[in-house]
């Protein structure tokens, strides 16, 4: 946590969150406050930081930030310290399609492409430094938290290609994110495989990112059917308050001590 004093960023210390929603320090103890004068502070931001962390300022990666008002600070992702943005009017749509493998057997539909008429459809804020959006797709699952994601890349510009080809075939993608799933299929998966039945999601991830899993913040995402044919598009819903709060994430107070 960084309160905001005369413009310049004061730690009021790194803690943890355990399984049941407790903030612990490093050492595991539990905190209630933290022994810092935050009474002229203009505003509290919440960063996500590395373990091992040798800088001693804030990471890029603001989550959360908001202003104080009479020692209250009401905290959210839209505040302009934070991501700036709610995603309430992110949209897009996904096409089932195999542009890196047309010729391989059984594999019409193993492919998920975020474009529309070969271009992208995504449209999404731009991020501030610290974060970056993931494509993903979810197999033998009905969400993110269950069965098995597979990324289909990382990107910043939506109307670009993402980061991985990792398991699409030799022929030329689109230049939009999306993926084949052709060869190295990770454990529990064998690829080419359908994309029915699966569930589609754009999540917004801190970067650098240690964890190899979705991020909870999803702005948008689609379950889709069992049965999907080749070409065919489907509508993104956007799911950001299912997936995070639009609206107050928590408070800080500033507490004379």
């Amino acid at each position: 946590g960084w309160a905001i004093v005369d413009g310049a960023a004061v730690t009021t210390g790194r803690f943890l969150i355990d399984v049941d929603g407790n903030i612990r320090g490093e050492d595991g103890e539990a905190i209630r406050s933290f022994p810092v004068d935050a009474t002229t502070a203009s505003a509290f931001i919440l960063t996500i930081e590395p373990a091992e962390d040798p800088d001693p300022g804030p990471s890029e990666t603001h989550i959360v930030g908001g202003d104080f008002v009479d020692g209250t600070a009401e905290l959210s992702v839209s505040h302009p310290g934070a991501l700036g943005t709610d995603f309430t009017e992110a949209t897009g749509s996904v096409e089932v399609a195999v542009p890196t493998a047309r010729d391989v057997p059984g594999a019409e539909t193993s492919g998920i492409w975020f474009f529309s008429d070969g271009a992208g459809s995504l449209s999404l804020p731009v991020l501030p430094a610290g974060w970056v959006y993931e494509g993903w797709t979810v197999f033998d699952g009905p969400t993110p938290s269950d069965g098995i994601p597979v990324s289909t890349g990382r990107f910043l510009d939506p109307n670009a290609a993402d980061d991985s080809r990792q398991y699409s075939g030799d022929g030329e993608g689109p230049a939009t994110p999306g993926e084949d799933f052709i060869r190295n299929a990770p454990e529990g998966l064998t690829f080419p495989t359908t994309v029915g039945g699966t569930t589609v999601v754009v999540t917004v991830e801190p970067d650098p990112d240690d964890s190899p899993a979705p991020f909870f913040l999803r702005p948008l995402g689609i379950d889709l059917p069992e049965e999907v044919s080749p070409f065919e598009e489907f509508d993104l819903v956007n799911i950001g308050a299912e997936t995070f709060p639009r609206g107050p994430m928590g408070t800080a107070r500033a507490i004379p001590g």
